[in-house]
């Protein structure tokens, strides 16, 4: 799960609650900071939304992943863009950058200028008729190359996008108390669709395997379009929950 989903998701809430921005740090992670462009700066997310919001702001997104990095063995740590909304319209993004500090990173988030208007700013689309569609070429894929064990993530996404199993509503992340059903339900599926890690995942054997077969260039396309379709959902969620 992205960290910036998360921020955003949480600001979006409180946004719309009137209420303190709540957000619990992964285990890795010591600290968050973030610098503005008049050189102000936060030590941690609770200051950062108080000052966002002594400067009015109006709206907060996730920016669009406009790329696929394909086999992805770092894991779920991906950067996107906070991209904030002020009260006259400018727009500005926060910029990612990470350090070491005792084992753990602390990210600092740099403001910077957006070009876009709001006009211009990406149209956040719902894709889970293209998302089904690659989990069901996925799940034949894995049969052709041998590896139906996949089929459990793909089949369990499958089924929350089209709304044939629900996610449970215990033990769910925090982020996600309170959302409506079917947006959970499309970060659930964004979840257990996640199936690339180190030894024996997804981007190990099976592509080793699809390799070997002659099904590299059919691997990649679905791969790819994968990773593409999963950073759609999460980004549609992220900028459609708790609308005002």
């Amino acid at each position: 799960m992205s960290t910036e989903s998360i921020i955003i998701i949480q600001a979006r809430r409180a946004l719309i609650n009137g209420s303190d921005i709540e957000l619990q740090l992964p285990k890795y992670l010591k600290g968050i900071e973030f610098t503005f462009n008049d050189g102000s700066t936060a030590k941690n997310i609770n200051e950062w939304f108080s000052l966002c919001k002594d400067r009015k702001i109006k709206d907060i997104r996730i920016s669009l992943p406009l790329t696929v990095e394909q086999h992805p063995f770092e894991g779920t740590n991906e950067t996107y863009d906070i991209i904030c909304i002020w009260d006259n319209d400018q727009i500005t993004r926060f910029i990612r950058s990470e350090r070491r500090e005792d084992r753990e990173y602390v990210y600092t988030y740099k403001e910077a200028a957006c070009s876009e208007c709001i006009d211009d700013l990406p149209v956040t689309v719902d894709n889970t008729t293209e998302y089904k569609t690659v989990l069901s070429e996925l799940m034949l894929f894995a049969q052709k190359i041998e590896y139906e064990a996949f089929n459990t993530f793909f089949d369990t996404a499958y089924k929350l996008l089209d709304g044939s199993l629900d996610m449970s509503t215990e033990n769910i992340p925090y982020y996600l108390v309170d959302m409506p059903e079917r947006l959970r339900n499309i970060m659930g599926a964004t979840k257990s669709s996640y199936v690339f890690g180190g030894m024996g995942w997804w981007n190990d054997d099976p592509r080793g395997k699809a390799e070997m077969m002659g099904l590299k260039d059919e691997y990649n396309r679905l791969t790819n379009a994968l990773i593409y379709n999963m950073r759609k959902a999460l980004v549609y969620v992220t900028n459609t929950c708790f609308m005002k």
